[in-house]
This record gives structure tokens, sequence and C-alpha cells, in this order.
């Protein structure tokens, strides 16, 4: 299998990056992100939080993570910052701060 595309270089003074990764499916996502937050919800060294920030257009949740440590947390949530994010905050609790 061949990959190939063209990319025009409009400014010499820019510096240009490229990346590729092997297409990751949503149910895949779904599960990893599943298998993490199993993983590391009650972990006691590292805080752990999975959040749904937004969905999309197609109505699919959209995952905001907070990974840190335990130490010095406040254990007061998170405000909002938008009423249009947080969709499932009746549901879930924000992060802690």
């Amino acid at each position: 299998m061949d990959l190939i595309f063209s990319f025009e270089f409009d400014d010499s003074e820019s510096e240009y990056f490229f990346a590729l990764i092997h297409p990751f499916s949503y149910e895949e996502l779904i599960n990893f992100l599943d298998n993490i937050t199993e993983k590391y919800t009650n972990d006691e060294e590292i805080y752990f939080h999975k959040e749904v920030i937004i969905k999309s257009e197609q109505g699919r949740p959209v995952h905001l993570l907070t990974i840190s440590s335990h130490q010095g947390k406040l254990g007061e949530s998170e405000s909002l910052i938008d009423e249009k994010l947080f969709p499932c905050r009746n549901e879930t609790p924000r992060a802690q701060r």
C-alpha cells in the first residue's frame, strides 16, 4: 500500500511538520477510554477523571480527560466554563480542583 500526497510550501520562512497515524475507529477509542477509566479511576497516586465536554455533530460524546496527581487536590469541583459545555454535568460531577 502506498500513500501519496502533495503539499505546496507557500512560505519558505515557516517551519512545517507532517504526521501520520493509522486509522483509529470510534469503537477502538471508546474501548481504550473504558480500559484506562477502569484502571485509573480509583488509583491512589494518579487522579484520573473522564467527562463529556460536548457532543459531536453526530451526537457522539467528546471526552475531556483530567490526569494529574492527588497531591495538592483541593477537593472541590471545577466551575463551568460555559453553559453550552459539559452536557452530562447532572449525571457526572466535574473534575476536582
